[in-house]
């Protein structure tokens, strides 16, 4: 089949290897989903809740919540103070950094 183009260096034992790369990763995600529902009769008794952000693909820790300004590892926005004092995040978050005394009560 001449329509088919093999990218210059990929074989299938590489793309194997991709594939198994990536389904490893699925694998905590998927048991960590399980423990939630797992435990949600107990979670509602106690009032207790989780949000989960899954982020594949979006912006690194370094560039929200660990900024590390002045740093040469630091990220390249500027930290915003938020509702926790003494606790910073990304000048993307102005939101979430009204409601993070909500967010970070067990944070510290």
């Amino acid at each position: 089949m001449s329509f088919l183009r093999v990218p210059q260096g990929m074989t299938r034992r590489h793309f194997m290897t991709h594939v198994a790369g990536a389904s490893a990763m699925v694998a905590p995600a998927i048991s960590f989903t399980n423990t939630l529902l797992a435990n949600a009769t107990d979670m509602r008794r106690r009032h207790k809740s989780c949000i989960m952000l899954w982020m594949g693909g979006g912006p690194a820790t370094i560039d929200m919540w660990d900024l590390k300004p002045g740093q040469p590892t630091g990220g390249e926005f500027k930290p915003i103070a938020t509702t926790v004092p003494g606790l910073e995040i990304s000048e993307h978050l102005p939101l979430m950094a009204k409601e993070m005394k909500h967010m970070a009560s067990s944070a510290r």
